[in-house]
């Protein structure tokens, strides 16, 4: 891998470990689906980065069950309190039930920025200065690589 295939895959890793530090420092960490789940895919002119589904939330939030209908609410408790948010409190070292958890959540919803998360984990890291430095790597990169096509023609 050599070029702006390697100015990618470069910027990607190193974003990515980003992420995964401020996801740590910001105490986001339950599971570590978050950091397990970051994926880098890179090509000849083109990155990803790859995230898990529950970023979004962890990002802009939840709102609360749009139908207050206390039987919807209580299928979604009985699901969301047995399954992932079971593995939350576990993993966070909670002492409360998944259920009130799941129940609170969907009565209420979850606000970001709240007093726990700022919202800004993404944007923190991925942002205007980060995607102008990997451009202006990218750009030094094709100039000298122009300069060097017109040495080697010059010297033909």
């Amino acid at each position: 891998m050599e070029g702006i295939q390697q100015i990618l895959n470069d910027w990607s890793e190193r974003t990515r470990q980003e992420l995964i530090d401020k996801y740590s420092s910001m105490g986001l960490k339950a599971s570590g689906a978050f950091e397990n789940g970051l994926t880098v895919e890179t090509s000849e002119m083109k990155t990803a980065i790859w995230t898990v589904p529950h970023t979004w939330f962890m990002v802009n939030g939840r709102n609360r069950n749009s139908s207050q209908d206390k039987e919807k609410i209580k299928k979604w408790v009985g699901w969301a309190g047995s399954t992932f948010l079971k593995k939350w409190v576990k993993d966070k070292g909670l002492d409360i039930s998944p259920f009130a958890v799941a129940y609170k959540i969907a009565r209420e919803g979850i606000r970001v920025p709240n007093q726990h998360n700022d919202g800004t984990l993404i944007s923190s890291v991925i942002n205007d200065n980060s995607i102008d430095g990997l451009l202006s790597k990218i750009g030094i990169y094709i100039i000298k690589d122009i300069k060097t096509e017109i040495q080697q023609t010059w010297q033909r």
